[in-house]
């Protein structure tokens, strides 16, 4: 049987080793059954070294998934990490956001308040105004009156 890779079984290795050692060394010279017997040796050191290198690469695939694993860990923790700080932020902005629209409405009430206040100041300001404007008028006519009655008087006197 030609080499093309170990056996995947362990079935298949018991026979692969028995078909090397227990082949048929009759009929055969010593030289022959030697260099019968190197090139098996050869052949089971290759097969080894074969076995040997995919394990070894096994065990590099299985270190790189492990790496690959903490790396995946990582992130996921991070994100996690991440995914709870914007939900910290997003409750944070709503209650900011919640804050400052009550200020606004209050705000707003407080303005409402200061117009309407404002609002009867220039009602008494323009009222008072109003009364002073008639007063003047009302003192303006006494005395054009008292006036007038003065004149009046110094005439008929």
């Amino acid at each position: 049987r030609s080499v093309q890779g170990p056996p995947s079984s362990p079935v298949e290795w018991r026979n692969y080793v028995t078909n090397i050692i227990g082949r048929n060394m009759m009929g055969r010279s010593l030289q022959e059954q030697y260099d019968l017997a190197m090139q098996d040796k050869k052949k089971l050191a290759e097969v080894c070294m074969d076995v040997i290198n995919r394990f070894e690469r096994m065990g590099e695939e299985n270190n790189s998934m492990k790496r690959d694993l903490g790396e995946v860990r990582n992130n996921l923790s991070e994100t996690a990490k991440v995914s709870q700080q914007a939900h910290e932020l997003l409750n944070r902005t709503t209650k900011e956001l919640t804050q400052v629209t009550e200020e606004r409405n209050e705000g707003r009430k407080k303005i409402s308040e200061l117009q309407a206040e404002l609002s009867s100041k220039v009602a008494e300001v323009e009222q008072a105004r109003s009364n002073a404007q008639f007063q003047q008028q009302q003192e303006e006519r006494k005395q054009q009156y008292q006036q007038q009655l003065q004149m009046q008087q110094s005439q008929q006197a």
